[in-house]
């Protein structure tokens, strides 16, 4: 019975320590509409930065949107120009998935959405502390705008407990290629069986989703058949026949965003 009374306290002790520290390395959970957001650190200042990330957590049901979500939506807004001792602060975006919202495919994320971000501090022997204004829209049987305001004292030593999470989301981020070398994966024709464009991924491994980004007001529509990705430019009035467009390409060995020319 003593020995048993011994372990539970110690394993008591353990996860206070382990709450302390994820306190110390996030912020609190701030809830918004359908949705919970924090943010995290990856650790301790690393050469010339910090690594962290913005942390949304969607209820059931629940989705969140991409930079540029299609026809509809409306992407995140960051806002760091409160921050403490910070020069730049750059934020990535994982490569989303198509989700059907009331009978439209838009460009978004379910569930537990981490936006890796890289903080370069004006000083790195003061400490740097992250406020983040950050609005964007949780929908779930009703699509709301939601706001978060979140602080986080990043710090300059120590082992984060969310050093593993956030280093698989970097790992996952689409690479990104330059001009010639998304002509080396990425062949691009008209289709003739639509008023858009195909394009042919030819690099290695299985095309696994596109997902394409035009200048506002053109918005791109993309999908997949036959393992050869379609894409067709919308806009209010008369729809384009030429425009450059960022792809974010999505494959069975790793994903990359890469220029595309259509004409």
């Amino acid at each position: 019975m003593q020995y048993r009374f011994c372990v539970a306290i110690i394993l008591a002790i353990v996860t206070l320590i382990s709450q302390a520290k994820a306190v110390e390395y996030g912020s609190p959970l701030v809830r918004a509409t359908n949705s919970g957001v924090r943010l995290v650190s990856a650790g301790a200042f690393q050469k010339d930065h910090y690594l962290g990330g913005v942390e949304i957590q969607l209820d059931p049901r629940t989705i969140t949107y991409w930079r540029q979500p299609g026809e509809s939506g409306a992407p995140p807004n960051f806002n760091f120009s409160k921050s403490k001792n910070v020069a730049q602060v750059e934020i990535f975006f994982p490569y989303p998935k198509h989700i059907e919202e009331a009978d439209v495919v838009v460009a978004g994320y379910e569930g537990n959405v981490i936006f890796p971000v890289r903080i370069l501090p004006k000083d790195p022997k003061i400490p740097v502390t992250l406020n983040l204004s950050l609005e964007y829209a949780a929908c779930g049987n009703i699509c709301l705008p939601a706001k978060a305001e979140l602080s986080l004292l990043l710090p300059q030593t120590g082992t984060s407990p969310f050093k593993s999470r956030l280093t698989e989301v970097w790992k996952k981020l689409p690479k990104k290629l330059d001009s010639i070398q998304s002509r080396k994966i990425l062949r691009v024709e008209r289709d003739n069986e639509g008023s858009g464009w195909r394009i042919i991924y030819q690099g290695r491994g299985k095309l696994v989703d596109i997902f394409a980004e035009a200048n506002s007001p053109v918005y791109a529509e993309t999908k997949i058949s036959n393992g050869v990705a379609r894409l067709n430019l919308v806009t209010v009035g008369i729809t384009p026949k030429s425009a450059n467009v960022i792809v974010t390409i999505v494959t069975s060995e790793g994903a990359y965003e890469a220029p595309v020319e259509l004409k």
